[in-house]
């Protein structure tokens, strides 16, 4: 884990009395898996992340993001110099000013990829603050009523070994843990190979279980895309 890199000020007494944000601290993160998988386009031997505090008097928020591969320490830069300074300051109780203005501020670096991700683990513990401050679930805080979330396991990744008995293992494990929706990678084998994972997925999983399909970019035309999914329409996907 790096060091985290910081951005404070010291308010005025009135303005603390209305508990602005204080400091804003990006941490990248990267976590070394066990076994380094791969999917169409790459292989993963950890998995990064930024971890993001906001702090309102002595209220800590907290959020993340996905970096990506290599890209966390950048990300928690990009964090600490574009976007702290225009969050420090600001009530604590106004995270969708916050994003808005953030949008703005990024419009020539990007309106998806690096500049959301950044975003959005700012978001998310300006949330997560309100959520402390006020000691509301955040989840009431955006209007939410119910106790319960739709959920999917993601996974199938290209792993060392037979293909279908890594399905099996992974699947089976999903199955264990009370999934029966599930997304798998494809795109990094032969379509026929690919064809017959996504035919043992929908065997383990039955009739009623979704199987979402994941080629991470790899196919780079129309006809590649029909392709395969002629081969894995009759499996029913998601």
């Amino acid at each position: 884990m790096s060091e985290p890199t910081t951005t404070t000020t010291s308010p005025t007494p009135a303005v603390l009395r209305r508990r602005p944000i204080t400091a804003v601290t990006a941490t990248p993160v990267a976590i070394p898996l066990r076994t380094p998988v791969r999917w169409a386009t790459r292989e993963i031997a950890a998995r990064e992340y930024v971890l993001v505090r906001i702090e309102a008097g002595d209220t800590v928020g907290t959020g993340y993001t996905y970096a990506g591969v290599r890209v966390a320490r950048s990300l928690a830069t990009f964090i600490t110099d574009v976007i702290a300074p225009r969050i420090v300051g600001l009530p604590w109780d106004t995270p969708t000013r916050s994003w808005a203005d953030l949008f703005q501020e990024t419009v020539l670096i990007g309106r998806r990829g690096f500049a959301i991700r950044a975003i959005s683990a700012v978001d998310l513990a300006l949330w997560d603050l309100l959520g402390q401050v006020t000691g509301e679930p955040v989840a009431r805080l955006l209007g939410g009523v119910s106790d319960k979330v739709a959920a999917y396991a993601s996974g199938g990744y290209y792993r060392p070994g037979d293909p279908l008995a890594a399905i099996d293992r992974e699947i089976g494990r999903y199955l264990e843990l009370g999934f029966r929706d599930v997304k798998i990678k494809v795109g990094g084998l032969e379509p026929e190979v690919d064809a017959a994972r996504v035919e043992r997925v929908r065997s383990l999983i039955g009739p009623a279980g979704r199987v979402a399909l994941d080629a991470n970019n790899r196919w780079k035309t129309p006809a590649e895309a029909i392709r395969f999914v002629r081969m894995v329409e009759r499996y029913d996907p998601w």
